[in-house]
Protein backbone atom coordinates (compact mmCIF):
# COMPACT_ATOMS: atom_id res chain seq x y z
CA UNK A 1 0.00 0.00 0.00
CA UNK A 2 1.11 3.36 -0.90
CA UNK A 3 0.63 6.53 0.96
CA UNK A 4 1.29 10.30 0.16
CA UNK A 5 1.79 12.88 2.78
CA UNK A 6 2.03 16.64 2.42
CA UNK A 7 3.94 18.08 5.06
CA UNK A 8 3.95 22.21 5.13
CA UNK A 9 6.90 24.08 6.32
CA UNK A 10 6.37 27.13 8.88
CA UNK A 11 5.76 30.46 7.89
CA UNK A 12 8.28 32.00 10.16
CA UNK A 13 10.79 34.82 8.71
CA UNK A 14 14.70 34.67 9.30
CA UNK A 15 15.68 33.34 5.85
CA UNK A 16 18.25 35.28 3.67
CA UNK A 17 20.15 34.49 0.54
CA UNK A 18 23.84 32.70 0.79
CA UNK A 19 25.00 31.60 -2.01
CA UNK A 20 28.31 33.28 -3.37
CA UNK A 21 27.72 35.71 -6.16
CA UNK A 22 28.28 34.48 -9.88
CA UNK A 23 28.75 36.40 -13.52
CA UNK A 24 25.81 35.88 -14.97
CA UNK A 25 26.62 38.58 -17.84
CA UNK A 26 25.90 35.91 -20.37
CA UNK A 27 21.78 36.10 -18.66
CA UNK A 28 19.38 37.62 -21.23
CA UNK A 29 18.69 41.34 -20.32
CA UNK A 30 14.70 40.50 -19.65
CA UNK A 31 13.92 43.81 -17.63
CA UNK A 32 16.71 46.78 -16.29
CA UNK A 33 13.82 47.67 -13.49
CA UNK A 34 14.45 45.62 -10.19
CA UNK A 35 11.26 45.06 -8.56
CA UNK A 36 11.01 44.35 -4.68
CA UNK A 37 11.70 40.90 -5.42
CA UNK A 38 15.39 40.81 -6.78
CA UNK A 39 15.94 44.69 -5.79
CA UNK A 40 16.59 43.98 -2.07
CA UNK A 41 18.62 40.95 -2.75
CA UNK A 42 21.87 40.91 -1.22
CA UNK A 43 23.71 39.41 -4.02
CA UNK A 44 22.45 41.71 -6.37
CA UNK A 45 20.62 38.39 -8.21
CA UNK A 46 17.68 39.24 -10.33
CA UNK A 47 14.50 37.55 -11.05
CA UNK A 48 14.59 34.76 -13.86
CA UNK A 49 13.41 35.55 -16.65
CA UNK A 50 12.38 39.16 -15.90
CA UNK A 51 10.41 41.33 -13.01
CA UNK A 52 6.81 41.47 -14.96
CA UNK A 53 3.85 39.54 -13.42
CA UNK A 54 1.75 37.51 -15.33
CA UNK A 55 -1.44 39.09 -16.16
CA UNK A 56 -4.69 38.25 -14.09
CA UNK A 57 -5.98 35.28 -14.79
CA UNK A 58 -3.18 33.80 -16.32
CA UNK A 59 -1.28 29.74 -14.93
CA UNK A 60 1.90 29.55 -13.93
CA UNK A 61 3.83 28.63 -16.94
CA UNK A 62 6.25 25.24 -16.02
CA UNK A 63 9.60 24.40 -16.95
CA UNK A 64 10.17 20.47 -16.98
CA UNK A 65 13.35 19.61 -16.63
CA UNK A 66 14.10 15.32 -16.71
CA UNK A 67 16.41 13.00 -15.12
CA UNK A 68 18.99 10.48 -16.13
CA UNK A 69 17.61 8.22 -18.56
CA UNK A 70 16.31 7.91 -21.98
CA UNK A 71 14.88 11.79 -21.81
CA UNK A 72 11.41 13.07 -21.90
CA UNK A 73 9.71 9.97 -22.76
CA UNK A 74 9.40 9.04 -18.57
CA UNK A 75 7.08 12.22 -18.17
CA UNK A 76 4.11 11.83 -20.60
CA UNK A 77 1.89 10.91 -17.62
CA UNK A 78 3.33 13.79 -15.74
CA UNK A 79 2.52 16.53 -18.21
CA UNK A 80 -0.44 15.15 -18.90
CA UNK A 81 -1.80 15.40 -15.57
CA UNK A 82 -0.92 18.66 -15.24
CA UNK A 83 -2.60 19.94 -18.36
CA UNK A 84 -5.73 17.66 -17.29
CA UNK A 85 -5.53 20.20 -14.47
CA UNK A 86 -5.10 23.32 -16.18
CA UNK A 87 -5.57 23.11 -20.14
CA UNK A 88 -4.28 26.26 -20.77
CA UNK A 89 -0.90 26.06 -18.52
CA UNK A 90 2.42 26.76 -20.92
CA UNK A 91 4.71 23.92 -20.32
CA UNK A 92 8.48 23.97 -21.61
CA UNK A 93 10.02 20.51 -21.93
CA UNK A 94 13.75 21.21 -21.90
CA UNK A 95 15.55 17.85 -23.29
CA UNK A 96 19.12 17.66 -21.51
CA UNK A 97 20.82 15.58 -24.46
CA UNK A 98 24.12 14.39 -22.21
CA UNK A 99 21.92 12.54 -20.14
CA UNK A 100 19.48 11.20 -22.69
CA UNK A 101 21.39 8.43 -24.58
CA UNK A 102 22.33 10.99 -27.55
CA UNK A 103 25.36 11.46 -29.24
CA UNK A 104 27.14 14.65 -28.91
CA UNK A 105 30.26 16.55 -29.13
CA UNK A 106 30.05 19.07 -26.00
CA UNK A 107 28.74 18.56 -23.04
CA UNK A 108 27.28 21.75 -21.87
CA UNK A 109 27.19 23.79 -18.43
CA UNK A 110 24.23 24.14 -15.95
CA UNK A 111 25.15 27.75 -16.81
CA UNK A 112 24.48 27.95 -20.44
CA UNK A 113 21.24 25.33 -19.75
CA UNK A 114 20.03 28.28 -16.97
CA UNK A 115 20.49 30.93 -19.93
CA UNK A 116 19.00 29.32 -22.62
CA UNK A 117 16.14 28.33 -20.49
CA UNK A 118 15.96 31.45 -19.53
CA UNK A 119 16.15 33.31 -22.88
CA UNK A 120 13.05 30.95 -23.85
CA UNK A 121 10.90 32.09 -21.11
CA UNK A 122 11.10 35.78 -22.09
CA UNK A 123 11.52 35.12 -26.22
CA UNK A 124 7.76 33.57 -25.08
CA UNK A 125 6.55 35.65 -22.49
CA UNK A 126 6.71 32.93 -19.72
CA UNK A 127 6.88 35.37 -16.86
CA UNK A 128 7.88 34.03 -13.49
CA UNK A 129 7.78 30.54 -14.34
CA UNK A 130 7.85 27.32 -11.93
CA UNK A 131 11.05 25.47 -12.44
CA UNK A 132 10.42 21.98 -12.52
CA UNK A 133 13.50 19.23 -12.49
CA UNK A 134 13.71 15.51 -11.36
CA UNK A 135 16.25 13.63 -10.12
CA UNK A 136 19.91 15.22 -12.07
CA UNK A 137 17.27 18.07 -13.46
CA UNK A 138 17.48 19.46 -10.09
CA UNK A 139 20.74 20.22 -10.87
CA UNK A 140 19.63 22.90 -13.26
CA UNK A 141 17.61 24.29 -10.99
CA UNK A 142 19.74 24.62 -8.38
CA UNK A 143 21.86 26.67 -10.31
CA UNK A 144 19.05 29.08 -11.57
CA UNK A 145 18.14 29.99 -7.87
CA UNK A 146 21.66 30.09 -6.91
CA UNK A 147 22.57 33.02 -9.62
CA UNK A 148 18.77 34.43 -9.76
CA UNK A 149 15.84 34.84 -7.82
CA UNK A 150 13.37 32.14 -8.82
CA UNK A 151 9.60 32.56 -9.11
CA UNK A 152 8.51 28.95 -7.82
CA UNK A 153 9.88 25.61 -7.78
CA UNK A 154 8.73 21.87 -7.83
CA UNK A 155 11.65 19.37 -6.90
CA UNK A 156 11.18 15.50 -7.56
CA UNK A 157 13.73 13.11 -5.84
CA UNK A 158 15.84 16.18 -5.63
CA UNK A 159 19.47 14.78 -5.21
CA UNK A 160 20.77 18.50 -5.54
CA UNK A 161 19.91 19.06 -1.99
CA UNK A 162 22.11 17.99 0.97
CA UNK A 163 24.28 16.92 -1.83
CA UNK A 164 27.13 17.45 0.76
CA UNK A 165 26.26 13.85 1.88
CA UNK A 166 28.03 11.18 0.11
CA UNK A 167 24.89 9.26 -0.50
CA UNK A 168 24.05 10.51 -3.56
CA UNK A 169 27.75 10.03 -5.30
CA UNK A 170 27.95 6.97 -3.53
CA UNK A 171 24.70 5.44 -5.36
CA UNK A 172 25.23 6.55 -8.30
CA UNK A 173 29.14 5.87 -8.82
CA UNK A 174 30.43 3.06 -6.21
CA UNK A 175 26.93 0.76 -5.88
CA UNK A 176 28.24 -2.37 -7.45
CA UNK A 177 31.28 -2.40 -5.45
CA UNK A 178 29.37 -2.45 -2.42
CA UNK A 179 26.94 -4.96 -3.46
CA UNK A 180 29.42 -7.06 -5.13
CA UNK A 181 31.48 -7.19 -1.43
CA UNK A 182 28.46 -8.10 0.51
CA UNK A 183 27.28 -10.30 -1.82
CA UNK A 184 30.87 -12.35 -1.62
CA UNK A 185 31.10 -11.42 2.54
CA UNK A 186 33.27 -8.82 2.62
CA UNK A 187 33.19 -5.04 4.41
CA UNK A 188 31.98 -2.01 2.61
CA UNK A 189 34.40 -0.65 0.05
CA UNK A 190 34.34 3.08 1.79
CA UNK A 191 35.35 1.37 5.63
CA UNK A 192 38.08 -1.24 3.60
CA UNK A 193 40.03 1.96 2.45
CA UNK A 194 40.38 3.42 6.40
CA UNK A 195 43.93 2.24 7.99
CA UNK A 196 43.84 1.08 10.82
CA UNK A 197 45.21 4.17 12.28
CA UNK A 198 42.16 5.72 11.57
CA UNK A 199 39.91 3.47 12.85
CA UNK A 200 41.46 3.45 16.10
CA UNK A 201 41.43 7.29 16.21
CA UNK A 202 37.80 7.65 15.37
CA UNK A 203 36.46 4.36 17.28
CA UNK A 204 35.64 2.36 14.26
CA UNK A 205 36.16 -1.58 14.91
CA UNK A 206 36.34 -3.90 12.70
CA UNK A 207 33.58 -6.50 12.40
CA UNK A 208 32.86 -9.53 10.51
CA UNK A 209 30.29 -8.75 7.78
CA UNK A 210 26.71 -10.99 8.80
CA UNK A 211 26.00 -13.82 7.17
CA UNK A 212 24.25 -13.91 3.57
CA UNK A 213 21.12 -15.69 3.74
CA UNK A 214 19.92 -17.34 0.65
CA UNK A 215 16.96 -15.33 0.16
CA UNK A 216 19.45 -11.67 0.51
CA UNK A 217 21.68 -13.28 -2.04
CA UNK A 218 19.14 -13.49 -4.50
CA UNK A 219 18.08 -10.07 -3.70
CA UNK A 220 21.92 -8.86 -4.14
CA UNK A 221 22.22 -10.91 -7.56
CA UNK A 222 19.16 -9.34 -8.68
CA UNK A 223 20.16 -5.78 -7.91
CA UNK A 224 24.25 -6.51 -9.08
CA UNK A 225 22.39 -7.32 -12.58
CA UNK A 226 20.25 -4.47 -12.62
CA UNK A 227 23.33 -2.45 -11.15
CA UNK A 228 25.28 -3.38 -14.56
CA UNK A 229 22.78 -2.63 -16.76
CA UNK A 230 22.24 0.77 -15.80
CA UNK A 231 25.71 1.58 -15.67
CA UNK A 232 26.87 -0.05 -18.84
CA UNK A 233 23.68 1.91 -20.81
CA UNK A 234 23.43 5.43 -19.19
CA UNK A 235 26.40 5.98 -16.75
CA UNK A 236 28.62 4.63 -18.16
CA UNK A 237 27.90 5.98 -21.66
CA UNK A 238 30.14 8.46 -22.75
CA UNK A 239 28.78 11.71 -22.51
CA UNK A 240 26.78 11.43 -19.39
CA UNK A 241 29.92 9.89 -17.65
CA UNK A 242 31.17 13.37 -18.61
CA UNK A 243 28.88 15.10 -17.18
CA UNK A 244 28.28 13.16 -14.31
CA UNK A 245 32.51 13.16 -13.41
CA UNK A 246 34.50 15.37 -15.56
CA UNK A 247 32.32 18.84 -15.76
CA UNK A 248 30.59 17.75 -12.36
CA UNK A 249 31.63 20.77 -9.52
CA UNK A 250 28.88 19.50 -6.57
CA UNK A 251 29.59 23.00 -4.96
CA UNK A 252 28.38 25.17 -8.26
CA UNK A 253 25.11 22.68 -8.79
CA UNK A 254 23.74 22.13 -4.83
CA UNK A 255 20.59 23.52 -3.88
CA UNK A 256 20.87 25.54 -0.36
CA UNK A 257 17.84 26.04 1.41
CA UNK A 258 18.81 29.78 1.41
CA UNK A 259 18.45 29.88 -1.94
CA UNK A 260 14.96 27.64 -2.60
CA UNK A 261 11.83 30.24 -3.67
CA UNK A 262 9.36 30.41 -0.53
CA UNK A 263 6.99 28.85 -3.36
CA UNK A 264 8.46 25.21 -3.41
CA UNK A 265 7.20 21.89 -3.32
CA UNK A 266 9.72 18.56 -2.47
CA UNK A 267 8.63 15.48 -3.57
CA UNK A 268 10.51 12.45 -1.80
CA UNK A 269 9.97 8.74 -1.95
CA UNK A 270 10.31 6.58 1.27
CA UNK A 271 12.19 4.00 -0.94
CA UNK A 272 14.45 6.12 -2.69
CA UNK A 273 17.72 4.25 -3.31
CA UNK A 274 19.55 7.52 -4.83
CA UNK A 275 19.19 9.72 -2.23
CA UNK A 276 18.83 10.27 1.19
CA UNK A 277 14.54 10.64 1.43
CA UNK A 278 14.59 11.06 5.22
CA UNK A 279 17.47 13.34 6.00
CA UNK A 280 16.76 15.67 2.93
CA UNK A 281 13.35 15.93 4.53
CA UNK A 282 14.53 17.17 7.71
CA UNK A 283 17.03 19.18 6.11
CA UNK A 284 14.06 21.32 3.86
CA UNK A 285 11.59 21.24 6.95
CA UNK A 286 13.67 22.59 10.09
CA UNK A 287 15.59 24.91 7.42
CA UNK A 288 11.93 26.28 6.91
CA UNK A 289 13.06 25.62 2.73
CA UNK A 290 9.71 24.13 1.44
CA UNK A 291 6.95 22.04 1.62
CA UNK A 292 7.31 18.17 1.41
CA UNK A 293 4.77 15.60 -0.21
CA UNK A 294 6.15 12.03 1.14
CA UNK A 295 5.35 9.43 -0.81
CA UNK A 296 5.57 6.11 1.52
CA UNK A 297 6.42 2.72 -0.62
CA UNK A 298 7.76 3.93 -3.86
CA UNK A 299 10.67 4.27 -5.36
CA UNK A 300 13.44 6.57 -6.76
CA UNK A 301 11.10 8.21 -10.01
CA UNK A 302 8.24 5.52 -9.39
CA UNK A 303 5.67 8.45 -9.50
CA UNK A 304 6.50 8.66 -13.35
CA UNK A 305 4.64 5.90 -13.70
CA UNK A 306 1.23 4.65 -13.78
CA UNK A 307 1.52 4.03 -9.83
CA UNK A 308 2.24 7.98 -9.30
CA UNK A 309 -1.31 9.10 -10.19
CA UNK A 310 -2.16 10.55 -6.76
CA UNK A 311 1.24 12.02 -6.09
CA UNK A 312 0.41 13.54 -9.42
CA UNK A 313 -2.82 15.10 -8.53
CA UNK A 314 -1.26 16.57 -5.85
CA UNK A 315 1.72 18.44 -7.64
CA UNK A 316 -1.05 19.67 -10.04
CA UNK A 317 -3.07 20.87 -7.25
CA UNK A 318 0.17 22.63 -6.12
CA UNK A 319 0.64 24.76 -9.20
CA UNK A 320 -2.61 25.78 -9.00
CA UNK A 321 -2.75 27.62 -6.10
CA UNK A 322 0.48 29.33 -8.02
CA UNK A 323 -1.52 30.99 -10.42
Amino acid sequence: TTTTTTTKRGTGGGRRSASGGVDVDDAPDADDARCERCGGDPLGRRCFAGCRDRADGSPTPVVMLHGLGIGLSPYLWTVASILRATPTRPVVLVCLPEISLRHIVTVRTPDAFVNAIESACVRHDLRRPCLMGHSFGTFVVARACQRSVVASTMLVDPVACCLMLTRVIHSVLFAIEDVWRELTGRESAGLARVSEAAREASGVRSAKPPRVTWRRRVELVASLAALCVRDVVIVRELSCAVALSRTFWWWQVVLHAEDTPRDSLCVLQSHDSILDAGAVAKHVLNRDASDVLWLDGFRHGELLGPTGFVARTRMAEFLKRLD
